[in-house]
């Protein structure tokens, strides 16, 4: 009985002290927005515990049952979060890097594992390398229940298509077919996955 009495205790006062809360925090995040812009989200991004929360509040889409871990590092945002699409069910891990200069787009069920670097653009700056290479940019979109294991990098341009899995620290710099297995720098191909369907 007396367990219970706590547990609707807890439950009042969350349901009352939660919406002050976010309330209060949402003031200081406008404000932080206001006099720092977006690089000053950025900088909240690294500490804060609803990763989620700030994201959707300045412009990404977020579906439904997805996890956004703590300890984000998000780069060359221009003025909000727009660029980075998420779908249902989702999970991207601590020290995850996004470069949000070109659209990021995971699909459903994708997972980012941690310290995963996703770069939408190449910029060398005003080195003489620029007449070499110049700025280029584009969108990465990673295919439904695709895996990114820890440390990989997937560059501008790239698609991953469903189900694959990118092994750890694997650089990906061209478009992976579903059911593929991915390693190494530059990453290769070096398995087809079955997957054998439900049977009811």
């Amino acid at each position: 009985m007396i367990r219970l009495l706590k547990k609707i205790v807890r439950l009042v006062l969350q349901s009352i002290v939660e919406p002050i809360y976010f309330w209060c925090y949402s003031r200081y995040l406008n404000l932080i927005y206001r006099f720092q812009g977006i690089e000053g989200i950025n900088l909240v991004m690294l500490r804060t515990r609803f990763p989620k929360y700030i994201l959707t509040k300045f412009g990404a889409k977020i579906g439904e049952g997805t996890v956004v871990y703590p300890h984000i590092f998000i780069h060359a945002a221009k003025n909000d979060y727009s660029n980075l699409v998420v779908g249902k069910n989702c999970r991207i891990l601590r020290d995850c890097f996004l470069d949000l200069t070109d659209r990021i787009e995971l699909c459903d069920t994708a997972h980012i594992g941690i310290r995963v670097s996703i770069i939408t653009h190449l910029n060398v700056g005003d080195s003489r390398l620029k007449d070499v290479y110049p700025t280029v940019s584009g969108c990465v979109k990673i295919g439904k229940g695709t895996v990114t294991t820890a440390g990989a990098i997937i560059l501008h341009g790239v698609t991953l298509g469903e189900y694959c899995i990118i092994g750890a620290g694997s650089v990906v710099s061209t478009e992976v077919p579903d059911y593929s297995v991915v390693v190494g720098n530059p990453g290769r191909i070096i398995k087809k996955i079955e997957i054998k369907e439900n049977c009811e």
